[in-house]
């Protein structure tokens, strides 16, 4: 056909491809992310540019303008709600499987209920403790998040004392009369074949706060005083300040709470010899100025001297974990340090009791010791054979009392 023939028929060159530019008002349910949206939106701008043909352009933009419409009541959807302390965001109830109950109406996410809009009906879950609700249900939420009580005791409180709101006694049962036979939670009536005990608490509960077996979980007490890390039946409630608690993290002082556990776990023992170099490893590293120092990856607390003997819920449910952690960070930054950081490296010491110059020392040395009042370096053998005697005290008490004495002459004369 030739081109007069095409122009007299309203043809145009792409007029046979046009084909490829339709769109499908189908692929609009398929699209349920935002970065599908966004993918989505891109595509249909790059075949606007492409495109010729005025009509097809026209579609091509209302199609566009339809998508971003979509796209902010996807996003304000997927938009963060705070209610009573939770942070509630989307999920997908394909990807967290079928077994979630939602904590407000207590029927599965999986199951729609009848009547509501298709937003309504998504599953929102806390990110502190993971409270489980459909969006429809957030506003009659009652139960606060664990995050605001721990807030409230902060404002008081240090870190590591918070861990006097975690329970630490194992299963302290007060009985039902002293609940005046009524469930802990909703202060409905219960009698003891239809209330369960939580084993976190004690407290007796009906069966609409506690679940049983489906949300058996480990016990902070139980873990500190028996090294028991068997799941027990907990309530609804306190599963979700114990997901918090394994989050946040809280800290639980070993030392204070059960001391037997380092002669008992032979990993505590080792991660805290590790730990104990790390801290001192960590002052090089924070005041070293080269930008290929390593990167620290653990948590504050892990580097801290002051919670040597601290460990999160976390932790001691890892062990295995932790130790490689810090293992990995303890050999990268002393090969940092002794290797490659030429300014770290010259912050060692030579002892002053042996004289040794080919023996740079380092705080975090397995073989030395530190003087506890100026924190000179010296071999261990060498120090304790001293009597613990430091030779930089008593040059620094011999200048002081020099100092003294020069003060005193001349205010004699």
């Amino acid at each position: 056909m030739s081109s007069t023939e095409d122009s007299k028929l309203s043809l145009t060159e792409d007029h046979f491809s046009q084909d490829k530019y339709q769109l499908d008002a189908d692929t609009d349910e398929l699209m349920s992310t935002t970065s599908q949206m966004e993918s989505a939106i891109d595509k249909h701008i790059k075949i606007l540019r492409r495109v010729t043909d005025d009509d097809i352009k026209k579609k091509l933009v209302i199609k566009i303008c339809e998508l971003r419409i979509k796209l902010n009541q996807l996003n304000d959807i997927n938009e963060q709600l705070y209610v009573c302390g939770h942070k509630l965001v989307q999920r997908n109830d394909n990807k967290i499987g079928s077994q979630l109950i939602c904590d407000q109406c207590l029927k599965r996410t999986k199951n729609k209920i009848f009547g509501l809009k298709k937003n309504d009906n998504m599953t929102l879950i806390c990110q502190f403790c993971q409270f489980v609700v459909h969006r429809y249900c957030q506003t009659n939420i009652m139960r606060k998040c664990p995050k605001m009580m721990f807030e409230e005791s902060a404002l008081n409180v240090n870190q590591n004392e918070i861990s006097r709101n975690v329970i630490l006694k194992i299963c302290p049962e007060i009985g039902l009369s002293n609940q005046d036979f009524r469930c802990a939670e909703c202060k409905a009536t219960i009698t003891p074949t239809n209330s369960r005990i939580c084993d976190y608490n004690g407290l007796y509960y009906c069966n609409c706060c506690h679940f049983g077996q489906l949300d058996a979980t480990l016990i902070p007490a139980r873990i500190i005083h028996n090294w028991d890390f068997t799941p027990k039946p907990v309530s609804r409630s306190s599963l979700q300040f114990i997901n918090y608690i394994k989050l946040k993290p809280v800290l639980f002082n070993i030392t204070e709470l059960n001391s037997m556990l380092y002669g008992l776990v032979d990993e505590l023992t080792q991660i805290k010899r590790v730990r104990s170099e790390l801290t001192h490893m960590f002052k090089y590293i924070r005041i070293c100025r080269q930008p290929t120092k390593p990167k620290i990856s653990l948590n504050n607390y892990l580097l801290d001297e002051n919670c040597l003997n601290c460990y999160s819920l976390s932790d001691l449910c890892h062990l295995d974990k932790l130790l490689l952690s810090v293992s990995d960070a303890h050999k990268l930054f002393m090969d940092h340090i002794i290797n490659h950081c030429e300014g770290c490296r010259g912050k060692g010491y030579f002892c002053e009791l042996c004289r040794d110059s080919d023996d740079l020392l380092f705080a975090f040395s397995s073989n030395v010791a530190n003087c506890k009042i100026c924190s000179a370096v010296y071999h261990k053998n060498c120090y304790y054979r001293q009597n613990k005697v430091c030779r930089r005290c008593q040059r620094l008490a011999n200048k002081q009392m020099t100092n003294d004495s020069t003060i005193n002459e001349s205010i004699i004369d």
